[in-house]
């Protein structure tokens, strides 16, 4: 099967399998039929190689299929390291075209890098790692997923529906933008206490300035609770080099939607339980004031480090628990992100493809600035 690098050839390898096999009937259908009260279907996929295209069709059959079900795609990029600019151009390609079609059948789309650019200190990862990489991805999809999961008499359980409801406020949101935080939960009992210094053996608490953006946000006046900005971002990111162009200057993100799981004793207001009176009247009350719909789910149930985890979390516990703040947001950031793809596209598309693609990355793009413009949004279009 190799190469195994162009996105058409998973297209191909479906079609081939698909009429030979009935995929959904031999892969899907018989779990479906087990299941009562079935939330959805996730699925997980390479996103800039042919996995992607494969990926596609797989989820255009799920959607025809179970048109009523939720159908979360996580789309994971940067498994093939190296490789001069035209193998990353062609990377950048296939992202685009798994942006554009994904986001179209699925209810919702997660776009993943799988080694971020940026790292906290207390992160230490082989990048050449598949071992080291897959449970970094592992600890922020386990977590942020966590709610979706918890047992039915559990009063802060909800469904990807419910996720879905908050992230996509105007109807055309369907990719979010995942971060997290790894914390010692220790350090976050000492802070829940009066006299606590949570700065004693957590190297992610030195820097306070998370647990001040938290505190802040915790409020129920606060002007803008986007939400407290994570360590790790894994948005994918980086086309300046690939494009040639210049690395724009950052501006601060519009966030539209945001679901937050804290796991671990976290010293917060549980935003979810002043929704439960009356959830729709507050999402209306804070998109009215311009301010993002913002749910958050908190468990005690710290994330376990196991024997056979890979030791990336330096000086964070040593109990084999860590507590993870993750975050789920619909913002500007994926708006920016359909740019720079858009501007691939551009480049290395052919012309009986290229204006359909390039439209609907610009209809992506226009998803996250309807409502909001931050004045200067189109300093990078050309």
């Amino acid at each position: 099967m190799q190469p195994f690098e162009n996105y058409a050839s998973g297209d191909e390898l479906f079609d081939s399998l698909d009429k030979e096999h009935d995929l959904l009937d031999r892969d899907l259908r018989l779990w479906v039929e087990e299941c009562d009260q079935m939330q959805g279907v996730q699925v997980f996929t390479g996103s800039d190689d042919a996995w992607g295209g494969f990926a596609s069709r797989y989820v255009e059959r799920l959607r025809d299929e179970y048109g009523k079900v939720g159908i979360w795609v996580w789309g994971i990029d940067g498994w093939h390291q190296g490789g001069g600019k035209d193998k990353k151009l062609l990377e950048a390609t296939n992202e685009a075209r798994a942006l554009h079609d994904l986001s179209t059948y699925a209810s919702h789309y997660v776009p993943i890098s799988n080694i971020p650019p940026h790292l906290p200190t207390y992160i230490s990862l082989n990048r050449l790692s598949a071992w080291h990489t897959s449970a970094l991805l592992a600890t922020a999809i386990e977590s942020v997923t966590l709610p979706c999961r918890s047992r039915g008499d559990d009063r802060r359980r909800t469904t990807f529906n419910d996720f879905e409801a908050a992230l996509n406020t105007n109807g055309n949101q369907r990719i979010s933008q995942l971060t997290f935080s790894v914390l010692d939960p220790q350090v976050l009992n000492d802070k829940r206490k009066p006299d606590g210094d949570s700065s004693r053996s957590d190297p992610r608490a030195r820097n306070s300035q998370y647990f001040h953006a938290l505190a802040e946000e915790d409020s129920k006046e606060a002007p803008d609770a986007a939400g407290t900005v994570l360590d790790v971002d894994l948005l994918p990111e980086g086309l300046n080099e690939t494009l040639g162009s210049q690395k724009s200057v950052e501006k601060a993100a519009h966030v539209f939607g945001r679901v937050e799981s804290l796991r671990g004793p976290f010293a917060v207001h549980d935003l979810g339980s002043q929704y439960d009176d009356d959830e729709e009247y507050i999402r209306k009350r804070r998109r009215l004031h311009g301010m993002p719909v913002l749910e958050r789910y908190q468990s005690s149930l710290l994330f376990e480090v196991l024997d056979t985890f890979p030791d990336i979390f330096r000086g964070v516990s040593e109990s084999g628990l860590v507590a993870v703040h993750a975050s789920l947001s619909t913002s500007s950031t994926v708006a920016k992100r359909a740019k720079e793809l858009q501007k691939v596209v551009a480049r290395t598309v052919g012309l009986d493809e290229r204006e359909s693609l390039s439209n609907g990355l610009g209809e992506v793009a226009e998803s996250y600035e309807e409502g909001w413009s931050s004045g200067s949004d189109n300093d990078n279009d050309d």
